[in-house]
């Protein structure tokens, strides 16, 4: 099964709600810069009230040049995706999907997991430590 591994270099937070339907959506924004070519993948990652099941789609940027990702998952699984970004450096997202993917701008792939998590961690390490990117603002 394809994969696309990609370390989290920054994140934001979004909070918002339609007054038309009650739903409640939170979502993530990360970024990961390819340290070899300087390419910019962007994952969107959206909690919502009305979401039963996950699911989402990546494609290939312009040129090959880096991926975007799009996920979807039910409100209740944002707090934990957010405690790893917040509490651990470095943080990894995998995406695995079904079938190749589409040359860039010619559509995208369903994902079938994605996955957020970090390296080996010391034992005893604490809430606060000095590779922490706690609240790093996109640029």
């Amino acid at each position: 099964m394809p994969s696309v591994t990609l370390a989290v270099d920054k994140y934001s937070v979004e909070h918002f709600f339609r007054s038309d339907s009650s739903e409640k959506i939170s979502s993530l924004t990360l970024t990961s810069r390819d340290p070899f070519h300087g390419w910019i993948s962007t994952i969107k990652w959206l909690f919502g009230s009305a979401y039963n099941e996950a699911y989402g789609y990546i494609s290939l940027n312009a040129g090959y040049q880096g991926f975007t990702v799009v996920l979807v998952q039910p409100l209740e699984d944002f707090d934990a995706a957010l405690d790893v970004l917040r509490n651990e450096a470095p943080a990894t997202v995998r995406v695995t999907h079904r079938e190749e993917l589409p040359p860039p701008g010619q559509g995208s792939t369903k994902t079938l997991t994605a996955s957020i998590f970090t390296g080996p961690e010391p034992v005893g390490e604490g809430p606060i430590d000095p590779d922490s990117i706690a609240g790093s603002p996109i640029q």
